[in-house]
């Protein structure tokens, strides 16, 4: 007999009140560091595990578990060649402080996580002009919107626009009606886009239109077995791509080198190690240089600005304003210590509670607008959780406002083929 809702929830909330006080009465040790990284990757699991009756938020934890294991392996299990060269804040005190950031956000996650069901696709509408409005728009932004020279650094090439097609792709399927022949030139696109990611020197966003796919196009053909099989397939393919990256050139590329690659790194991935330590440039900002309160406020009020009026080079870019003003970081930053950075330890259990809440909401509601964003929310998981929060507000924003346009469009071009059908008769 399972666990009743109640007590779970009486049971991790429980957990998160002896954290805290876990937190108050026992200083930093390399021990307890190291029993800290290992709860983070178990809470992880628990998430999975949480999510295991929809396949696609299974996929999209199961990638958030790893960048977890990837933190906890890479900086502070192992370490060593499996961490960031970067030193400037990788002190003890910062990088441990940042751990336990990690951990109060992935234990309030895990206590009020809700339970999920399955989260079906939305039911495509049959409209053959906004459909094929969307693909030409994707195939303008599938050219223009990649930078094609090649750069020696480790650097990716692609425009905001080309991470933001994903809604593009999203609405494309919603416009498809279903039909086969639509659906597979979504896929051909899809595989286009996918490609020059990878080329290019990307993995984030080729990760994000794989998982719409799982979401949508293929959410019929695929079961647990298939998608934890994709999920280590893609853990090869990213190895293949960060050997690839560093040099931008096939030349002497070997996958056998990638598996003992792979294989010596103890599988870190080092997208989100390098995120992590942004993350403790966040933390050092605040705790280093006591970056006074109202300044900080003014931060996330720009961030708040950032959501409807676009705009992400000011103050509310956590990870910008502080690379540029305080200490050097090379992007990214993990979801909670934005807020941190923000609110202090209030922000990081108020990020997990909206978290919570965002996903109560998309995953018990029934309808074409909660189905769209849920799709999107699960779907770039990869980009909000390890560069920024604003992804997350931005596209459930955008999906809104998309759905209205595209619910008055549809009308509209439904009103105008009936009244061209009647003036025939």
């Amino acid at each position: 007999m399972g666990i009743s809702i109640s007590k779970e929830r009486f049971f991790y909330s429980s957990g998160l009140i002896l954290l805290i006080i876990y937190y108050i009465l026992f200083p930093s040790s390399e021990i307890t560091s190291k029993l800290e990284a290992v709860s983070s990757i178990l809470l992880s699991l628990i998430l999975v595990f949480k999510s295991r009756n929809s396949i696609p938020l299974m996929v999209a934890m199961l990638f958030l578990s790893y960048c977890i294991y990837s933190i906890g392996v890479g900086e502070y299990l192992v370490g060593g060649p499996l961490g960031i060269p970067l030193t400037e804040v990788k002190n003890f005190h910062i990088y441990d402080l940042t751990l336990r950031i990690v951990l109060l956000f992935m234990t309030t996650l895990a206590a009020f996580f809700p339970k999920v069901t399955e989260i079906n696709p939305p039911k495509p509408k049959d409209n053959v002009v906004i459909f094929y409005i969307l693909i030409i728009i994707l195939v303008y932004i599938g050219i223009y919107g990649i930078d094609r020279t090649f750069s020696n650094q480790y650097t990716v090439n692609i425009s905001p626009m080309y991470e933001y097609s994903i809604l593009l792709f999203l609405f494309g399927y919603f416009s498809s009606g279903d039909k086969f022949f639509r659906k597979m030139i979504l896929v051909l696109i899809m595989a286009i886009y996918i490609f020059q990611d990878y080329y290019y020197g990307g993995r984030i966003t080729s990760l994000q239109i794989i998982i719409l796919a799982i979401s949508t196009i293929f959410y019929d053909a695929l079961n647990k077995k298939t998608a934890l099989l994709l999920t280590i397939g893609g853990v090869f393919v990213n190895s293949l791509i960060g050997a690839y990256r560093t040099s931008f050139s096939l030349y002497g590329f070997s996958i056998w080198h990638v598996l003992l690659s792979l294989k010596d790194r103890l599988l870190v991935f080092d997208t989100p190690v390098y995120a992590y330590y942004a993350s403790a440039t966040h933390v050092a900002s605040t705790e280093l240089i006591n970056i006074p309160f109202r300044e900080r406020i003014i931060s996330f009020f720009n961030f708040v600005v950032s959501i409807f009026g676009g705009g992400n080079n000011n103050s509310g870019n956590v990870t910008k304003y502080v690379s540029e003003n305080y200490f050097i970081n090379v992007g990214g930053g993990l979801f909670p210590t934005h807020f941190y950075f923000w609110f202090g330890w209030f922000g990081v259990i108020m990020a997990a509670l909206v978290v919570c809440f965002i996903f109560r909401k998309i995953c018990t509601k029934n309808s074409d607008l909660y189905s769209l964003t849920a799709v999107i929310v699960i779907s770039t998981i990869p980009r909000w959780f390890l560069y920024n929060p604003l992804t997350l507000f931005r596209m459930i924003f955008f999906v809104c406002v998309l759905y209205i346009i595209f619910t008055y469009g549809n009308r509209f071009i439904y009103a105008a083929v009936k009244g061209t059908s009647l003036k025939k008769q």
